[in-house]
């Protein structure tokens, strides 16, 4: 093939439009010179995904849908889909969407056009603050990230396993395979299951990890140690030792339905979801107020203003705006 088709084959790779045969084509191109991995580079450089011009958070949806059929053409993850972001600033969604192209497809050049390599490649997928997403992975698997959360997927040209890390916090539902189990791995333990439902809450910032159980069974290891978990129960890891408890399935999971459900969590736990939630910085003045319990429960297209409206009607708070999209909470 003469240099100026490998050109148009170039673009119809970040265009998301090659077959699988085409991909093997451009790799091994790229691996007979140096010069054309440069050409490869400076032309990766200087394309640009198209921009979201629809007025509706579905149009902007469904191009981004499209930029990701970049993923048909690579075979150990032809499966892997974002197949809904939700954002509460349209226009928000809108950069990100074509950002989350632009690094997705950063990703699959390092992983499978990088000459000579062999190591495990990884996907990273994350919901940044005023996001939830929604993925399904290779086997089908659904997965909801939070807002402020990453999951990071194996992925090589080996058969991709059914392990995935997470930082933040997730809803599986989980495709079932008796032979092949489901591992998520958190820092402060790993949830192996062969195909059931639940929610495994892993934020930093928490200092605590909870996994809640919908269906099924769940198996939670730590350091050697082994501890099953049945269905409405909530296996909570704070202060290095494991409590058991019967699980408010319905406060664990409704952030994906996009509901705030709270049942008396500690004030300062509350401005953190709502900052992750709402895309604001709200500082609390009165140190007092951290360890205030509260409970409630809100519906998502409510504004931050409509919530905090609720909360200072229903606990002794104030709340003023202090800049752009910067509250300060204080004592009445």
């Amino acid at each position: 093939m003469m240099e100026a088709n490998y050109t148009i084959l170039i673009e119809n790779f970040l265009k998301g439009n090659l077959s699988s045969a085409e991909v093997e084509e451009l790799k091994l191109w790229l691996a007979e010179d140096a010069e054309h991995h440069s050409v490869f580079e400076q032309m990766k450089l200087n394309w640009q995904p198209e921009e979201c011009t629809d007025s509706t958070v579905d149009n902007a949806l469904k191009e981004l849908h499209v930029k990701l059929k970049l993923n048909q053409s690579l075979s150990t993850v032809s499966n892997l889909k974002v197949v809904r972001r939700k954002t509460l600033f349209l226009n928000l969604l809108k950069v990100a969407a074509i950002f989350l192209v632009g690094f997705l497809l950063n990703q699959v050049i390092h992983s499978y056009l990088t000459p000579g390599s062999k190591k495990i490649q990884w996907y990273t997928v994350s919901a940044a603050e005023g996001q939830k997403s929604k993925i399904v992975l290779a086997d089908g698997t659904e997965v909801w990230l939070n807002s402020e959360s990453t999951l990071r997927i194996p992925v090589s040209e080996s058969p991709a396993s059914r392990n995935v890390e997470l930082t933040g916090e997730a809803y599986f539902k989980v495709t079932k395979n008796p032979k092949v189990p489901f591992i998520v791995r958190t820092k402060a333990y790993d949830v192996k299951v062969y195909g059931t439902e639940f929610n495994v809450m892993a934020y930093d910032d928490f200092n605590r990890t909870e996994t809640t159980l919908v269906n099924g069974i769940v198996k939670i290891s730590r350091n050697n140690n082994e501890l099953l978990l049945k269905p409405g129960e909530t296996m909570v890891f704070a202060n290095n030792k494991f409590t058991r408890k019967a699980g408010k399935v319905e406060q664990a999971v409704s952030w994906k339905d996009e509901k705030f459900y709270f049942d008396a969590i500690p004030f300062s736990e509350l401005v953190v979801r709502l900052e992750r939630w709402y895309n604001v910085k709200i500082e609390i003045s009165d140190p007092g107020l951290k360890n205030r319990l509260y409970s409630g429960v809100f519906k998502n297209e409510e504004t931050i203003w409509q919530v905090l409206d609720v909360v200072e009607k229903t606990s002794p708070i104030h709340y003023q705006k202090s800049g752009f999209r910067e509250i300060i909470i204080s004592s009445k």
